[in-house]
């Protein structure tokens, strides 16, 4: 597995639509790019592209876009990848690296690596201790399989519910207990939870390797809101007038001021009647 992961291709893929997440993807691609170097695919749901950032455009007819609905596009698509011997990898928009990930991380003795986390769903805390977070994650060849059974499960909503996180830690929580391991990653030591789930190893990547804050010591990168935030004040450059349409939005003002705009557009109408 070593030898293949090597020199198997990465490809990160992430879904996006929307204006906002439009204006984000741009930044976020090149900020993923001068760190990793990595293939970037972004699957559209709407038509929206970026430049210079390949983009896979998917049929969403009949499929309401909202947050959330994404995750089911970019598996399929990773799914596609691993079944041309590529590793798909899948990074949130919300995320900032501090170094190289893929060719790292895909060397290690596992067939799909997860960050983790503390938060949502409560059942996997409550249950695991910890989240099995899929706002970053890599999946070699061998986990096929396993992301077919995932995206099954959520578009049959097998546990209830279509939301990918949520079903991921589901069948985890289905799984035998993990057990912990402790591997030698360069100069790194990193104690992983390990899961056997459908012939596959899932090694689940210590607190501190993605940070679910703004920690600086986070080995490989951080995954927090305010990221995001920054990705879009670097649109402004780009896309002035949207950028800062979007950052107004979740403002402390913004909401009173769309409320007072859309006021006077209604007094306006009227007064032409």
């Amino acid at each position: 597995m070593a030898t293949s992961s090597e020199t198997a291709e990465r490809v990160l893929v992430s879904a996006c639509h929307g204006e906002r997440y439009w204006l984000v993807a741009g930044p976020w691609a090149k900020h993923i790019a001068a760190a990793d170097g990595c293939r970037i695919e972004l699957v559209s749901l709407d038509g929206g592209s970026v430049r210079d950032v390949s983009t896979i455009a998917v049929n969403t007819s009949g499929v309401e876009l909202k947050w959330g609905v994404g995750e089911r596009f970019q598996i399929e698509r990773v799914i596609w990848h691993l079944g041309q011997g590529r590793i798909g990898m899948h990074v949130d928009l919300d995320v900032r690296l501090t170094r190289d990930f893929s060719k790292p991380l895909s060397g290690l003795p596992f067939d799909m690596i997860i960050s983790r986390a503390y938060g949502s769903p409560a059942f996997a805390v409550e249950k695991l201790g910890f989240v099995a977070c899929l706002g970053f994650w890599i999946a070699k060849p061998p986990a096929k399989g396993l992301c077919e059974l995932w995206l099954r499960n959520i578009l049959e909503k097998t546990y209830g519910t279509d939301m990918d996180q949520d079903v991921f830690n589901w069948m985890l929580c289905s799984a035998p207990a993990p057990r912990q391991e402790t591997v030698v990653l360069d100069d790194l030591l990193l104690d992983m939870d390990v899961f056997e789930l459908e012939g596959c190893k899932i090694g689940v990547l210590p607190k501190e390797a993605v940070e679910r804050n703004l920690d600086r010591s986070a080995i490989f990168g951080n995954h927090a809101r305010p990221i995001f935030d920054a990705f879009l004040w670097q649109a402004l450059r780009k896309h002035p007038v949207k950028a800062a349409k979007q950052l107004l939005s979740t403002s402390v003002l913004g909401a009173p001021m769309i409320r007072l705009r859309n006021l006077g557009r209604r007094l306006a109408s009227l007064g032409a009647v």
